[in-house]
Order: C-alpha cells, then sequence, then structure tokens
C-alpha cells in the first residue's frame, strides 16, 4: 500500500504498511473484519508464514481458504 491507507492487517496490528506487505492484496483497507477473524484464529505471523511459503498464484487461494475455514469455525467452535 505505501502512500494509501494502510492495509486491515497493518492497521489492526498498528504497523506501517509498506509496498510490499504481504497482507495488503488479500485484507484491504475496506474490509477489516476478514483479517481480524481470521488473524484471531491462525495468528498474523502463522498466515505471514504460510503466504510466504506459496507461489504468488496460489496466495489468494489460500486467503480465501483460510476465511472459509475461520467462518466455519466462528459458526460451530467444536466441529468447525
Amino acid at each position: 500500500m505505501g502512500s494509501g491507507s494502510p492495509c486491515a492487517s497493518c492497521k489492526l496490528l498498528r504497523r506501517r504498511c509498506t509496498k510490499d506487505c504481504i497482507f495488503a492484496p488479500f485484507f484491504p483497507a475496506d474490509d477489516p473484519h476478514k483479517f481480524a477473524i481470521v488473524h484471531k484464529v491462525f495468528g498474523a505471523s502463522n498466515v505471514s508464514k504460510m503466504l510466504q511459503e506459496l507461489p504468488a498464484q496460489q496466495q489468494g487461494d489460500a486467503v480465501s481458504s483460510l476465511v472459509y475455514e475461520v467462518n466455519d469455525r466462528m459458526r460451530d467452535p467444536v466441529y468447525g
């Protein structure tokens, strides 16, 4: 993001959003809830590690899967 507003993750974690922020393409500033729930279940550090280990073309699918898993977990904490 750099000069514009920080992405949702940088805003929540209260850090500066750099142009090479790994979260910026997947967690835009206009949808802070998306990152907040992923962060609550997986943690920012773990999500960052997962994304860095994947090729760029698979990162979007990985984020979609994480959000899907988190939504199931929130809906049903025992079996989700």
